[in-house]
This record gives structure tokens, sequence and C-alpha cells, in this order.
């Protein structure tokens, strides 16, 4: 036994020489207020950084230390020390102990703010700043702990972790809620709105060319021939007017619509007759004869206007006296017969004439100003295109609406902001008037909800969209 310790020993060295001493690494602690509160081998040969920031190897928040300094840094494998003016400390290396102020003045190397001396492997010492103290040392790394296991017996397999009853609990559930979702995805029905059923009957992909109408061939009558070498078709006839003859409502015999129209009414000819022949007209025609009350205007121009009637009646005979005697009035006179005779009353026209009539009201009617139209969604259908089509079509039954206002109060005038939606299918499905008066905005909202528009759509879908427009409401003549 003791000579295979011996040749244990022995061999030991050797292979030791072969494989090289391992390099030694830093052991760090950092003493705060008495206390070790950090203490770290740096197996990993690096800069050690030490500071007040959170990204430092050693971060301590003290007063005196700056930001980040590395204390340690590594040069071409070799460690130098960092250490500034405010610190303190003791460092022993190469088999001597020296102060930092030692340091100074015989080793270190003044750089920027901070002094640099290198250390060697057996180096060790103590840096004070403030209330800390870092203390640091070479020692030869000890080996890795392995992690601790468990033994296998111990151990067990992935089947041994589950519970038997959580586990089928588990598979039933997962079975049933995948059970349950197939059946609700193979159950489920795509219901189609109105308004989307609509557009689609409108759309373009879905409209169906109709087949071209068949040629009406018309059978040859009897007696009818072809020429030779024309063709076997028969042209249609053009269907000629029927005629229909005229009821006599006089008990007389019928005499045919000359002139009358397809559905047997009688023609404007017809009707001018049945005119003439009233009671009224007779006894007014009557009095116009040779010898009759109205004889005198029958040199007149009975289709012409007022004023040229009494321009064409002055300076003739157009009246007579008490006696029956006739008298003659003279052009720009006011009187019949005599000088002294009474004048004639009577109410006075529009013209000033003697014959007058009812005075003529002033009609006002409803002068409109459309603004421009203003798009509140997104949309293909243009605004511009929307306020055309309310200017050129839907503008008369707004001025009907502002008339009956003004039959009410001529002077009634006003602003009115009416805001309306286009469905899908280009009707207006909402539409909301407001800025003149309850009556005159409902009567708007009416015309409105009748309004129709191109179909909006939205990247190709049919879709709704709001417009807004103003409207300004003022009487004229």
């Amino acid at each position: 036994m003791a000579v295979l310790v011996g040749k244990s020993t022995k061999r030991q060295p050797g292979k030791g020489a072969q494989q090289g001493p391992a390099p030694r690494i830093l052991r760090i602690g950092i003493v705060l207020g008495g206390n070790i509160i950090e203490e770290r081998l740096v197996r990993k040969r690096e800069t050690v950084t030490i500071g007040q920031s959170a990204a430092n190897t050693f971060a301590v928040p003290i007063e005196g230390l700056p930001k980040t300094l590395p204390i340690f840094e590594l040069v071409d494998g070799r460690y130098h020390l960092h250490f500034q003016d405010n610190m303190d400390g003791r460092i022993s290396a190469g088999g001597a102990v020296r102060t930092i102020s030692q340091l100074k003045q015989d080793g270190a190397t003044k750089r920027g703010t901070d002094w640099v001396y290198p250390l060697d492997d057996k180096a060790r010492g103590k840096i004070s700043v403030g209330a800390m103290t870092l203390l640091f040392q070479f020692v030869t790394p000890p080996p890795l702990q392995p992690r601790p296991r468990l033994p296998a017996s111990v151990r067990g397999t992935l089947a041994d972790r589950i519970e038997p009853r959580l586990a089928i609990i588990l598979s039933l559930s997962i079975l049933t809620h995948f059970s349950v979702g197939l059946w609700a995805y193979t159950q489920d029905k795509v219901i189609e709105r109105p308004a989307e059923r609509i557009a689609r009957t409108y759309s373009v992909d879905q409209y169906v060319e109709p087949p071209p109408p068949e040629p009406i061939v018309a059978e040859p009558e009897e007696g009818d021939t072809t020429e030779a070498g024309g063709s076997d078709v028969v042209e249609p006839k053009t269907p000629t007017k029927v005629r229909t003859p005229k009821e006599n409502t006089g008990g007389g015999e019928t005499t045919p619509n000359e002139g009358g129209s397809n559905d047997g009414s009688p023609d404007e000819a017809a009707v001018a007759e049945a005119i003439q022949n009233t009671a009224v007209v007779s006894v007014l025609t009557g009095l116009g004869g040779p010898n009759g009350a109205f004889s005198k205007m029958s040199g007149t121009d009975q289709g012409a206007s007022l004023d040229k009637s009494i321009a064409h009646a002055k300076g003739k005979a157009t009246a007579t006296n008490g006696t029956g005697t006739e008298r003659q009035r003279g052009q720009n006179t006011g009187k019949i017969g005599t000088d002294k005779g009474t004048k004639v009353g009577g109410p006075t026209g529009t013209d000033g004439g003697g014959g007058g009539g009812p005075k003529q009201e002033e009609k006002i009617v409803s002068k409109l100003k459309l603004g421009r139209a203003d798009d509140l969604s997104l949309s293909d259908l243009d605004p511009n295109a929307v306020a055309k089509r309310i200017r050129g079509k839907y503008l008369s039954g707004i001025k009907r609406c502002h008339q009956r206002a003004l039959k009410i109060d001529p002077r009634a005038q006003g602003k009115v902001t009416i805001r309306f939606t286009v469905g899908p299918t280009g009707r207006v499905t909402r539409a909301t008037v407001k800025g003149f008066s309850a009556t005159v905005d409902a009567c708007i909202k009416g015309q409105a909800s009748k309004w129709r528009f191109s179909a909006p759509k939205d990247e190709g879908k049919p879709t709704s969209a709001d417009f807004s427009i103003p409207l300004l409401l003022k009487p004229g003549a």
C-alpha cells in the first residue's frame, strides 16, 4: 500500500505539469459600515467595475464613488488597479506592503483623474472610499460543485409525476370542448341582412343579360304571293286607326269621330262644338248678331288683350242713352253723350279703364341658395355629385315647403342644415333638418327621406355614407 501511495504521489505532479497550473482568480469583498455586504469570486478574467450605476459589476450607491470606475482593468491578460485621489488603502505586491500615497510616488501612473498600478497574481489589499472598504486577493479557483440531484430511485419517471384522476378529467374536458366547437362550426349559418341582399341584387356582377328577343314572323294571308326569289317572311302591316262614332246626346244621327284619338275620346273640334251648343253660349252669341246688343263689338279683335281692346274701342259708338238714341264718344273723353252728361261709374281696373276686375296679388316666390355638401364618412360617393343631384332634381320640393311658410309670413327666411345618410342601395335611410321652423323643417325632412343617389361603396363593398349640406331660404319677387 505504501508503494502504491508513493507512485500515486509522483504521478500527480507530472500530470499537473503537463496540463499547467490553473490561473488565479480575483476574490473581492465589499465591506459597508463594518459588515460584509457582498463577496464574490470572479472566475471569468474580465474588467471589474464599481460605482453608483446598477450596470457595474459591484453597484455601491455611496458618496465619493463615480458613476462607474474600472477598479480592476484587464490589459493583455494582466490586471491593473485603478484608484483616485479621494481613495485610501494598502497594497501588498512583490513581497512589499505600500500605501496608496507611496504608490502615487513610485509605481503608479497618472491617467486623467485615475491612477493605474499593475498587479501580479499574488497581490492583495484594500481600498477605502468613505464608509466603504473593498478587499481583494488572487486565489486559486476552487473546483465547481456539481449540481445536486436526487437519486434515480427517488426521481422516478414522467408517468409517476402525473396524477391519474387529474389526467382523466383533463382528457374528458378537452374532448368535450373540441366536440362542442366542431358541432357549432358545422351548424353555423350565414345570415344575410336585408340591406346586403338588396345591394347584392343591384351589383354589376349579379346582373344577367336577358336573351335577345326572337324575330316576329307574320303568317302570310290567303291570296298573298311572294315574288320570285324574294323572302318568305311577310312583314306585319301597320295597324290603322279605328275611329269610333261620337254619341249624339240630342237624339240625332251619330257622326264619326273625325280626327279623334284611338281610345274614342273626342278631339278639340268636337269639344268646341259641344261648348257652342250650350245654353249660355247660345244666349251670348245671339246678342252679338246683326241687331244684337253686342253687334257693335263685332269689329273688334276678340282674341286681343285688354289693352288692345280698349285702344281699338276709342272713338267708336259703344253705348246708348236712356231714350235709345246713340251717343258718340270722343277720343280721350270720359263722358257719354253730351258734354253735360253724367260720368259712367264703376270699379276701377288695373289699367284705369271703365271695366275693372279683381286686383292681382303680387306672388312671392322662394329663392334658395345651396351650399357645398360635406362628406362625413369614407365612401366613393362624390359630395359634388350629391349636391348637383339635389340642385337639379330635389330643389323644387324644398321650394314648396318654403312657399307654404311665405303664405303666412312673406318675410320668412333663414338658414337650414340638412344632414342625411345614404344607405347601401342609394336610398336615404335617415335625415335630420334644423335651422328654420318646426313646420318647414318637418316638410324638408319628408322631402329628403324620398331622395335617391348612387349606391356608396368602400373598397368595392356596399356601405353607408353621411352628408351635411347648408341651405339658405329667403323670399324673392
